[in-house]
């Protein structure tokens, strides 16, 4: 150690050499897409784009003190996000140390204010007590530049810079919030607490008149309860106060606050309409909902909106990218979104009694499933009982006849009654777990096909995407082509349909659908030329497509060969989606299967050359019909097929830079199989310069790779 210091030593202290070693490492730096920095040039925001959590928390211990101009409001959010982080990694601990009965309790220490602690947990993260030191010596340590910072966003203060007491209601940390709001410093000179947006000069402290309304929104009953009762506030504006509630993620258990503690009266006529409030208001708890109507509020201000806003609310929270939690969020929209229809707001063949009887459908839906698993279980306890007194028996009756083996029996007994009972724990579970899928399919399928295909001005896409989507998670393909059917009174073109089912097949590497839109759709040529061109209207990312850590590698390679056999670029582009399979899965998983992914490449290149060949043929038989208007159209068509729509194809072949971010497997191609794709394009240099790897672009370099 001290000779390579003395060394170092050496190097660094000699001008010439130190500068010929910083200007190489210069240049490699300003490759990478965040450039290092020296520690005490390193800011609040630069760790937090670098997602750097191991930086923060030395910065906090070492007790750093951040610049004023480093307190933004995205800097101080990351830090909250390491906080809650430390939280999700602490609960894993607590379960894999379920023994630790004293951890346990410290944890209740900081939930011991909460109402209805099992469900609330659900909705809003908890800071633990390791993450609640690291926040207060955060704070000892920055409160002076924390009330003198400029705190603003976009989004969420709309550009304006707000106080750090409205900031702190942002975070949804009680904690945070009671050190910020009992800290004298907020009432220094030149504290943001001091001003209104508005009018920084004013000296003179004045409330955030619309702290309730804040509080409300983000949904932390404890802030809310401060803000109401320590502080002072109350409602000013009902119908604000019920718009800003609905929009917590936290609803049902803020508006039941906003109606028990905070007085709610609903206005006599609606007054405005605000973002999201009907698609926020279907989400409430079915009893709530009721509640609100019944009580006069003008909940449902339009009868013509209804339809479009449901439309919206199928195609946003509800779409099949997007997986919610079924009895606490989708059965109480399933179940508000009927009985606003049985109160005369759809444009409907149909009176309100339908309505009202499929509402008592879902409802012995709900009370059978708690029926049956009640009796069963009662008879699976019975059966336990009776198989145990039976082991009991004869084991007594072994014990007489058997004197010299009594401990032999009673192991084996106890190991039969042990197994016995395990299995009948088994079954119990997987009872319930059937019962519950198939309630929960049924609910479903009463709200589809019962309900929204009976209303008239719900759009065909929408209701294509919710039939799809539930015929895929029940495995009832075969049903699917003639419940699509029903939609030809919507008017849903074939291209809408197959767009939709590839979509959906996408995200979830689905190759039955694939298989249903090239048995049932896929043939006429007009389909089969849509199908062969990606949607320009449809980004090319892998945002869409299926998680790769789910999904078997088999899988994977199986649907992406489907979809290039079939000549299927719509949405996305199929080389796309060997992309995202190549990029997004370590090179050991693909290392088995370079045959298979060799051979796909091959399937493409065939699909290349017919391409052309078909582009020559109807370019000859245009000119035979003297349609030279026609076979422009048709030759340009044929010509951009494939080159055109895809960033990867560079002259019918395909480039290195689809792999590029996946060195290993970049290296392997480049030595192993370097003739299957082209190598020498400045697209291969940009993206291995985001990929932030010095050993792939050194790899690249020294490969005389277009550098």
């Amino acid at each position: 150690m001290e000779n390579q210091y003395r060394l170092y030593k050496l190097v660094f202290r000699n001008k010439y050499v130190s500068n010929i070693i910083f200007n190489y490492v210069y240049e490699i730096n300003i490759k990478f897409k965040f450039p290092t920095l020296r520690y005490d040039k390193i800011s609040l925001e630069w760790i937090s784009k670098t997602n750097n959590y191991s930086l923060l928390e030395d910065k906090i211990k070492s007790n750093y003190c951040f610049k004023k101009t480093e307190l933004t409001y995205n800097g101080l959010m990351f830090l909250f996000e390491y906080l809650y982080k430390l939280d999700d990694n602490n609960s894993n601990n607590n379960n894999s140390n379920s023994n630790d009965n004293n951890s346990n309790n410290n944890d209740q220490d900081y939930r011991n204010n909460l109402d209805n602690k099992k469900n609330y947990k659900n909705h809003l993260k908890l800071i633990n007590k390791k993450g609640i030191k690291i926040l207060k010596q955060f704070f000892n340590n920055n409160s002076n530049n924390l009330f003198q910072c400029d705190l603003n966003h976009s989004t969420f203060t709309h550009y304006r810079n707000i106080s750090l007491v409205k900031f702190a209601i942002h975070t949804k940390c009680f904690e945070f919030f009671k050190m910020v709001n009992e800290d004298p410093k907020k009432f220094s000179i030149g504290s943001n607490c001091l001003f209104h947006e508005t009018d920084r000069n004013s000296m003179t402290y004045l409330n955030d008149d619309d702290l309730l309304d804040v509080a409300l929104k983000y949904g932390n009953l404890e802030i809310i309860k401060y803000v109401h009762k320590h502080m002072g506030f109350q409602i000013k504006d009902h119908q604000k106060a019920l718009h800003h509630s609905l929009m917590s993620i936290n609803r049902s258990f803020v508006v039941e606050y906003l109606l028990d503690e905070l007085k709610y009266e609903p206005p006599k006529k609606h007054t405005g309409s605000f973002d999201n409030y009907f698609s926020n208001l279907l989400l409430l708890d079915f009893k709530l909902f009721k509640r609100l109507y019944q009580m006069g509020s003008p909940l449902l201000y339009s009868d013509r909106s209804f339809s479009y806003l449901l439309d919206n609310k199928l195609n946003d929270t509800f779409s099949t990218t997007e997986k919610i939690n079924f009895k606490k969020e989708y059965l109480q929209f399933i179940k508000s979104s009927i009985y606003v229809a049985s109160l005369g707001f759809v444009s409907t063949e149909f009176n309100s009694n339908h309505f009202n009887l499929l509402l008592s459908k879902i409802e012995k839906l709900e009370n059978n499933i708690l029926t049956t698993t009640t009796t069963t279980s009662t008879t699976i306890t019975s059966t336990t009982t009776t198989t145990t007194s039976n082991d009991n028996n004869n084991n007594n009756n072994n014990n007489n006849n058997n004197s010299n083996n009594d401990n032999d029996h009673d192991n084996d007994n106890n190991n039969i009654e042990q197994i016995s009972a395990l299995s009948i724990l088994k079954n119990k579970l997987k009872f319930k777990k059937e019962k519950k899928v198939s309630q929960e399919r049924e609910i479903r399928r009463i709200f589809i096909f019962d309900f929204l295909l009976t209303i008239k001005s719900l759009s065909g896409s929408t209701m294509t995407r919710m039939i799809t989507d539930f015929t895929r998670e029940y495995g009832e393909y075969g049903s699917l082509p003639s419940n699509l059917a029903k939609l030809s009174i919507l008017r849903v073109t074939l291209n809408t349909t197959c767009s939709i089912l590839l979509g959906i097949a996408n995200y979830h590497c689905d190759y039955n659908l694939v298989e249903i839109v090239n048995k049932h759709y896929n043939k006429t040529k007009e389909i089969s030329k849509v199908l062969s061109l990606r949607d320009n209207h449809t980004p090319q990312t892998t945002s869409n497509l299926f998680n790769t850590k789910i999904v078997r590698i088999e899988d994977q390679l199986c649907y992406v060969e489907l979809l290039v056999e079939n000549n299927i670029n719509h949405p996305v582009h199929s080389i796309v989606v060997l992309h995202h399979i190549l990029i997004h899965n370590d090179f050991q998983i693909l290392l088995p299967y370079i045959n298979k992914i060799l051979k796909i490449v091959n399937i493409i290149y065939d699909n290349f050359k017919k391409s052309e060949k078909d582009s020559i043929n109807n370019n000859n038989s245009n000119n035979s019909n003297n349609s030279n208007r026609y076979s422009y159209n048709i030759e340009s068509y044929y010509k951009n097929l494939y080159r055109d729509d895809s960033e990867f194809i560079k002259d019918n072949y395909l480039s290195a830079s689809i792999f590029v971010q996946n060195k290993d497997l970049f290296i392997y191609f480049f030595k192993k199989h370097r003739d299957f794709f082209i190598w020498g394009l400045d697209d291969i240099n940009k993206r291995a310069r985001l990929a932030n790897d010095l050993e792939l672009l050194d790899f690249i370099k020294d490969s005389d790779i277009y550098y």
